[in-house]
């Protein structure tokens, strides 16, 4: 099957469920996907997204925000939270 037919076959539940796949590497029924089948399914939610969609709620890579102006590694780490009465 040609991706263009196959694109314009696909409706926002049978993406959901391909993403949904994806993300948890089994298919609906429980089986596991191989590593074929999650790749090919990445590129086809890929490829439906940039026809469906627009600007940033397709799906790519997380972008790292910069860190805020003067903060450190060591102020950004977890601190203890102490309760004080």
């Amino acid at each position: 099957m040609k991706l263009d037919c196959l694109l314009d076959s696909m409706n926002a539940e049978l993406r959901a469920r391909l993403q949904r796949a994806v993300e948890t590497g089994k298919w609906d029924n429980g089986l596991p996907l191989s590593t074929e089948q999650r790749e090919q399914a990445m590129q086809l939610l890929i490829a439906y997204d940039r026809r469906h969609k627009s600007g940033n709620p397709r799906i790519g890579p997380i972008v790292a925000r910069p860190a805020q102006c003067g903060s450190t590694a060591a102020a950004d780490a977890m601190q203890p939270l102490s309760i004080q009465d």
